[in-house]
Formats: C-alpha cells, sequence, structure tokens
C-alpha cells in the first residue's frame, strides 16, 4: 500500500513539467500571428497539467474568440475543425502551422508574398 501511495505522490509531481509523454514547452498565455493585420492575431495558453487551448479571433466577429485546439499538450495539435491543419511549437519560443505535416505557406507579409507560416510566440498581443 505504502508503495502506491509513493507512485501516486511521484506522478501527481510530475504532472506540471509533462503532459502525457510530452514537455510542456511553457506554462501559461503567449500570442502569436501568422499574418499581418489586426484581426488574425491567435493565442495559446498552456496550463501546468497539459490542458492546451489554441484561440484566434473569429472573421465573423472580431471581438470574439473561437477555439481552434482544445485538450492536452501534443507535439503536433490538430486543428478541430479545418481537416489537415495543425500547429507545432518549436523551441518554446516559435509556433508553425502545417497543412498535411508540412510548413503551410498560406501566410502572407506586409508586401502580400506568401511566407512560410512560422513566427514568434510573444508575451503581449
Amino acid at each position: 500500500m505504502r508503495n502506491l501511495v509513493l507512485i501516486s505522490i511521484i506522478m501527481a509531481l510530475s504532472i506540471p513539467a509533462y503532459a502525457g509523454n510530452h514537455k510542456l514547452p511553457f506554462v501559461g498565455k503567449k500570442y502569436f500571428n501568422f499574418d499581418v493585420g489586426l484581426w488574425s492575431a491567435q493565442s495559446i495558453t498552456i496550463k501546468k497539467n497539459g490542458y492546451t487551448v489554441i484561440d484566434s479571433y473569429c472573421t465573423s466577429s472580431p471581438t470574439e474568440s473561437c477555439v481552434d485546439y482544445k485538450g492536452q499538450y501534443r507535439p503536433i495539435m490538430k486543428h478541430r475543425e479545418i481537416k489537415g491543419l495543425s500547429y507545432k511549437i518549436i523551441d518554446g519560443k516559435n509556433i508553425m502551422q502545417l497543412q498535411n505535416g508540412k510548413v503551410s505557406y498560406d501566410c502572407y507579409n506586409f508586401s502580400g508574398d506568401t511566407i512560410p507560416c512560422v513566427t514568434k510566440l510573444t508575451r503581449t498581443p
């Protein structure tokens, strides 16, 4: 019985550092923006237990957010509605948008050119 209690304590203490078997890249809320423009900002929130939410602004209402992903942190997090679209955090500092497992090129710079969908995670929007 003591061994079971000890194992339970060790598992509980390890939860903040790992979600499932995946090391968390950070804990808290960070913002990112793949495209230039006011309504394209997104955020990712990762809790100590690994629960993760990726929000973006809805095109139908710029004041409300849409949930793109909700669940345990994973190295690749699949978009809830868009088939083949997913997100990947790189080194805890950048986020990449994937399309069918490869980096997406559906993002735009100030000149209107398409660019890879990879951007920095920041603490402010």
